[in-house]
């Protein structure tokens, strides 16, 4: 576990999932038939992510068959960040715009004879639970959603393969894609009570909200990955950016980021208090959404092993490839 910084600070409330027994060992059980983990120190890096934790605390009022599937999705994530953060193909943008090329068409198609990965097959599996639950519009958007995602994670490919460390604005606009919370907001609209329409999706205000998430998840994150991405020698991290922008210490870097979440968290509040009006249930319900994605994760990153040393060691000694790098 990663100690929390000083000064590092969230009052948003915190909320957790009543339903969570049991998800832990069934989104493993997922990951071995998805092919996740071709063996026992796979299967241990998978477990020491602890999902279901951070599932019930970003997905507090999910049904139990709605948190199992974000909890693997959620999975499904954190591994495939994991195939292009540590493994050369990171560093490979013309193969990775076809795999992701690849993940695209099949959340557009649903068709099996794309799923030619245990990834592939993986985000079919999720596909065919979310269009269960969901209408071909909250389909449309969160599949551009994971475009996002995709085209964040080959932004940051191009960077490693030129060996370059990005400035902070460029920095502050890939990650907002290559973190992944997007498709992730829009998981949590499904555990709605009240219809969400599409208007108040595109409403300014929200979509402001959305990027204040993100950008203090997205920094939150950095704070705990730190080391795990140091030892890979990827450039993509704020405390990392702001080394090479500012020419300061890690230590002076991590306390500027710190401040720099805490706007963050200020901002938000701040808006999310403006936005929030007492005859509409759904935008109150959807900010509420969003505080217990950032709360849920402030409190996950903390306590999870994802970021410890021994998570760190099993990543270097994984080899095992869950794309098809011929697509």
């Amino acid at each position: 576990m990663i100690p929390k910084p000083r000064g590092l600070r969230c009052t948003l409330p915190a909320r957790r999932n009543s339903n969570s027994t049991g998800v832990h060992a069934r989104t493993l059980q997922w990951s071995e038939r998805m092919g996740f983990a071709p063996d026992a120190r796979a299967l241990k890096k998978i477990s020491k992510i602890q999902v279901d934790d951070i599932a019930a605390r970003t997905y507090p009022t999910a049904d139990p068959d709605l948190l199992q599937l974000t909890s693997d999705m959620l999975t499904w994530f954190f591994v495939s960040d994991d195939q292009y953060d540590e493994r050369q193909l990171g560093a490979s943008p013309q193969k990775l715009k076809k795999i992701f090329a690849n993940f695209v068409r099949i959340l557009e198609s649903g068709s099996r004879r794309l799923a030619i990965s245990p990834l592939g097959a993986a985000l079919l599996d999720l596909r065919e639970r979310l269009t269960q639950r969901a209408d071909s519009v909250w389909l449309t958007r969160f599949t551009a959603s994971m475009s996002l995602y995709f085209h964040g994670c080959l932004q940051e490919a191009e960077n490693r393969q030129a060996q370059l460390t990005p400035e902070f604005d460029e920095y502050c606009q890939i990650r907002r894609a290559s973190v992944g919370t997007y498709p992730c907001f829009d998981l949590f609209e499904l555990a709605m009570k009240q219809r969400c329409p599409e208007a108040l999706i595109q409403a300014p205000a929200l979509a402001a909200l959305r990027d204040l998430a993100t950008d203090a998840v997205a920094w939150i994150n950095d704070i705990v990955s730190y080391q795990k991405e140091s030892s890979f020698s990827d450039p993509h991290n704020m405390i990392s950016v702001l080394m090479n922008d500012c020419g300061i210490s890690q230590a002076e870097a991590c306390d500027k980021t710190v401040e720099i979440i805490n706007e963050q968290l200020d901002s938000f509040i701040h808006l999310a208090g403006k936005a929030r009006t007492p005859q509409d249930a759904a935008e109150n319900e959807y900010i509420e959404g969003l505080e217990s994605w950032i709360r849920g994760v402030y409190d996950w990153s903390f306590t999870s092993e994802r970021y410890s040393s021994e998570y760190v060691k099993l990543s270097q000694q994984a080899t095992h490839i869950l794309v098809n790098e011929e697509v």
